[in-house]
């Protein structure tokens, strides 16, 4: 078990690390591609573009405004630190909350500075099906939610089985 302080400690570096990993990514992906630009990496299977939602997740709310998605993204991050605060003593709790933290930090950078996020990882499942674009910071939160998920799963396990309630003790009159 890790001391709150030191564990609230090590999940805002990795937190920051993500971000700025996140950054530095999408940086060169404007640097090097212009809007709607691709650049095939795996034929069929794998390509780097550039494409920007001004929506959430999968582009949903896109055109919503600026001040509803950075609320919403705010209202996600402190229900995730509600969800995630007893495993925060735990090495994969930290994971998990710096993972989460950091790609809604690196998402909310872009809708705060960009008006939108960029994102540019692009993977064919087949000929004619594209998973919906992702950055670094989109799958560091689906990481980091799979990991909350295995911790519940794990707590679930090891907590004790409820039992009967005591019988009495003692001779019986």
């Amino acid at each position: 078990m890790l001391p709150r302080f030191r564990a609230l400690g090590a999940t805002i570096g990795l937190a920051g690390c993500i971000a700025a990993l996140d950054q530095w990514v999408k940086g060169m992906i404007l640097t090097a591609l212009p809007q709607d630009g691709v650049r095939t990496i795996i034929p069929g299977v794998f390509d780097l573009s550039h494409r920007f939602n001004t929506g959430a997740a999968f582009s949903l709310f896109a055109g919503a405004g600026m001040p509803l998605l950075i609320f919403l993204n705010v209202v996600v991050a402190v229900l995730f630190v509600w969800l995630i605060w007893p495993f925060l003593g735990r090495a994969l709790g930290v994971l998990a909350a710096g993972c989460v933290l950091g790609g809604a930090a690196g998402n909310v950078i872009d809708r705060v500075f960009r008006h939108g996020v960029v994102d540019y990882l692009e993977i064919h499942l087949s000929p004619t099906y594209t998973w919906p674009t992702f950055n670094i910071a989109d799958s560091a939160v689906v990481i980091g939610v799979g990991l909350l998920i295995l911790l519940f799963l794990l707590d679930r396990r090891q907590a004790p089985a409820p039992h009967e309630a005591p019988t009495p003790e003692g001779p019986v009159s």
